[in-house]
């Protein structure tokens, strides 16, 4: 990924590094590689055409709110992307811990309960070897705590919003990203005129 300048990387520790990658309708990638599995969230509808290394190119549609997981560690991913409508705003998120369940079979696709004492809130939507992935939207005016059980965690904002608590009094972004902890207690309260929507990743050992 770093011999693309449209992938940039904007968090790095022992267990992850997040990738955005951002660019406009005709703008083409340079040929790169994915070497580690990966959850890739998508926060805009978008079209792309993909072309992997000595292969013929197809075209593939993407919609905000998908999240897509790619085994890269077996077999990397060599390819370069066009977008050919919309504009492409996704993470790239590479979770090193991957590394460990390489060549395992991911799970079916159906929800698993999660860890016990999970909080309310938080909706189980996909759980691969290394992480699970859960959302968790707050409306505006309200707010939400709750005790997240989980030893690591990435925080990934999909709608953003004004909010205070747990990352400060500031405005949230979209694909602002925040690695933290726990287990910890979590309160966020949310003004303004827009719901608060996230992605929160468990960091599996």
């Amino acid at each position: 990924i770093y011999e693309d300048p449209r992938h940039c990387l904007v968090l790095a520790n022992d267990s992850v590094r997040v990738f955005r990658a951002e660019f406009p309708p005709g703008d083409t990638t340079l040929m790169h590689a994915h070497r580690v599995d990966s959850l890739y969230f998508f926060l805009s509808d978008v079209r792309t055409r993909g072309q992997r290394l000595a292969e013929i190119p197809c075209e593939d549609v993407c919609a905000a709110g998908e999240v897509r997981y790619g085994a890269h560690c077996g077999e990397p991913l060599v390819h370069r992307i066009t977008v050919l409508g919309g504009a492409q705003c996704c993470l790239d998120v590479e979770l090193l811990g991957f590394g460990r369940t390489a060549g395992q079979e991911p799970p079916a696709k159906r929800p698993r309960p999660g860890p016990e004492g999970l909080c309310q809130g938080l909706e189980l939507i996909k759980e691969r070897p290394g992480a699970r992935v859960y959302t968790l939207a707050v409306k505006t005016g309200g707010s939400w705590s709750g005790r997240v059980p989980f030893g690591k965690c990435l925080f990934i904002v999909r709608r953003g919003a004004c909010a205070k608590g747990a990352f400060g009094e500031r405005l949230l972004r979209p694909a602002d990203v925040f690695f933290r902890e726990g287990p910890a207690e979590v309160v966020l309260e949310v003004s303004g005129r827009r719901d608060l929507a996230m992605w929160v990743v468990e960091l599996l050992p």
